[in-house]
């Protein structure tokens, strides 16, 4: 009797590193497909199809960046903008002196460049950073006296930064001889003028009600009482004023405690009557 055949092993599949099929990748652009297929001892499909996964594999990583970038380009732009509020909030005080002198605007950002990028500075104060640059070589390269005069400067610019821009000569004298720097009273006035820095007046407090009088006051109706169970049961008014580039402006507002609704209002200039009414 015949013997059985033998069953038929099955064929392994080779398996290659991504080193080999990056090599055979590389090698195919240089000698063309089948030359190199030839020379490795492989199929011309089996390098298209490693080619064909390849360029699968850069178009899903080139999406996803893409898509990392427009999701992290809002983030960009919040923290840039939280730095330009930064520096025009740095720029407050000096801002007189900003406005006019590009001097005073390169002080700034060299008093600044620790905490923020000199691009960014240059940007938002409208001047070059090659201006920037050459005026500190000019700076780097004056005589003691003008880096003295600088060190001045900058410290009382710190000091007017630290009493918000509310202080003359006189205090910022004493607050400079507390930190141990002797100056005297028309050093820093000079430095004032030249930097553009000039103490803010406080605004006199304006009383806008009078309590003690002897006019006749309406009855207290609510006594405390806000609770409601429908509209238009109990309505409340107020008067506040707010600070305007014009001056005060008076705001009486009527307001229903149910729905908390605003059932009118009105502004006027001037507190009287006639704006309740």
């Amino acid at each position: 009797m015949p013997k059985p055949a033998a069953p038929m092993k099955k064929q392994q599949r080779a398996l290659y590193t991504d080193a080999c099929r990056e090599e055979a990748l590389l090698l195919a652009e240089r000698v063309g497909v089948t030359t190199a297929a030839r020379h490795l001892g492989l199929q011309p499909s089996q390098i298209y199809q490693w080619r064909t996964k390849t360029q699968q594999r850069k178009t899903v990583t080139e999406r996803e960046q893409d898509l990392a970038d427009e999701n992290a380009r809002p983030k960009r732009q919040a923290a840039d903008m939280a730095k330009d509020l930064a520096i025009a909030k740095k720029a407050a005080v000096r801002s007189t002196g900003l406005r006019k002198k590009p001097d005073v605007k390169y002080a700034f950002i060299q008093q600044h460049h620790k905490a923020y990028r000199i691009r960014r500075m240059c940007a938002f104060l409208c001047v070059a950073r090659s201006g920037y640059y050459t005026w500190r070589k000019r700076v780097d390269e004056a005589s003691p006296r003008r880096r003295q005069q600088a060190e001045t400067d900058q410290r009382v610019a710190e000091a007017s930064h630290h009493r918000k821009g509310r202080s003359g000569a006189p205090r910022l004298v004493l607050d400079l001889k507390e930190d141990g720097v002797s100056i005297c009273r028309n050093t820093v006035a000079a430095s004032l003028r030249w930097q553009g820095l000039r103490a803010k007046a406080a605004r006199k407090f304006k009383a806008t009600t009078h309590s003690k009088h002897s006019l006749p006051e309406a009855p207290n109706l609510l006594d405390q009482d806000f609770d409601t169970k429908g509209p238009n049961q109990k309505w409340v008014s107020d008067i506040t004023y707010l600070g305007t580039d014009q001056g005060w402006l008076y705001l009486a507002v009527v307001i229903d405690l149910f729905s908390r609704r605003i059932i009118g209002w009105a502004t006027s200039s001037r507190m009287k009557a006639d704006l309740v009414c």
